[in-house]
């Protein structure tokens, strides 16, 4: 995602994405999957 672009980046912070990688141009955004608790 492109770093100026807060309307994409805060949609992706809303649906649980994290800031991964911040040194570039780009945010590198990730999500933590894990399997439902039982």
């Amino acid at each position: 995602v492109e770093r100026w672009n807060r309307a994409a980046v805060s949609l992706y912070e809303k649906i649980g994405f994290e800031t991964s990688n911040a040194q570039s141009f780009e945010l590198e955004m990730a999500l933590r999957l894990n399997e439902p608790a039982e």
